[in-house]
């Protein structure tokens, strides 16, 4: 993947991509949480906790060079965003983190994508009560 653009001119130098996901990895680029378990060995977005209110969309553009599945990990207190839509599967799978003394669940969709641009949408928590999705990709 290549060409990382994000729609946030406040955190965006907070995100950036990072390579096999690790349990221990620091999960934002403006925060200290870190990933508990899920998905590991993959390539993903380092995004910023503090991108979560921006509604920008697409919040997030990136170039695949090969077919890839992309998938992204939303808070369960945010819950599945409108752009999220049917054409993304929900997979079963959680990823984790560690926030301080409390951890957070993450609820992983998934959707096939060919070479060439992804756009995805903003998280829009307005309300501030959940954590911005993670993105990772296969």
């Amino acid at each position: 993947m290549s060409g990382l653009s994000v729609a946030d001119p406040v955190n965006v130098g907070s995100w950036s991509v990072q390579q096999n996901l690790q349990a221990g990895d620091r999960l934002y680029g403006d925060r200290t949480f870190t990933v508990a378990s899920g998905l590991a060995g993959a390539t993903w977005i380092r995004t910023a906790n503090g991108s979560k209110t921006v509604t920008t969309d697409p919040l997030v553009t990136f170039s695949l060079n090969v077919p890839a599945t992309v998938s992204v990990a939303m808070d369960t207190r945010v819950g599945r965003q409108p752009w999220l839509d049917s054409s993304w599967v929900d997979t079963g799978l959680q990823l984790t983190d560690t926030e301080g003394s409390s951890s957070r669940t993450f609820e992983v969709y998934h959707k096939e994508f060919p070479a060439g641009q992804v756009g995805l949408g903003p998280d829009a928590d307005t309300a501030n009560s959940g954590s911005m999705y993670t993105v990772i990709i296969s």
